[in-house]
């Protein structure tokens, strides 16, 4: 429960014009082929939810099943998916979701090496630099 302040906060004035951050639609979990799960907001695609050192997936819904088209990693991530340079192809692509993974402090895996472990084993379609096929096609 809250209660009102007497005072307004300096920080409310400046967040009063601010949206509301994106609510998740829900979670789900994915694995790396590798034995290590992970458990992943879902948004929708145009979200730009904040999170510090993530992991990200544009996905397609096939079935009950989310297809990964692009794995990325960011740092900090609104900033990073604002004007992002993949996301309009994989809308065009039939991604419909934002998949965002943030590890833990005591998870074994951290951000960089899910982003690998996520590549290597789903080689999606977008990640040119890191699917030896996507670039074999390309030529």
């Amino acid at each position: 429960m809250a209660f009102p302040s007497p005072q307004r906060s300096p920080l409310a004035s400046i967040l009063a014009g601010l949206p509301p951050p994106p609510a998740p639609l829900g979670h789900v979990w994915g694995d790396d082929g590798a034995g290590y799960r992970y458990r992943f907001a879902v948004y929708d695609i145009h979200a730009c939810p904040s999170a510090p050192n993530a992991v990200y997936i544009f996905a397609a819904l096939q079935g009950l099943t989310y297809v990964p088209l692009y794995v990325g990693r960011a740092e900090a991530l609104s900033r990073r998916l604002s004007d992002h340079e993949r996301r309009d192809e994989a809308i065009r692509r039939g991604a419909r979701y934002l998949l965002v993974h943030v590890p833990g402090v005591s998870d074994p895996v951290g951000y960089a090496e899910a982003e690998r472990r996520l590549i290597r084993h789903y080689a999606p379609t977008l990640n040119e630099q890191h699917n030896p096929l996507a670039a074999l096609l390309a030529r």
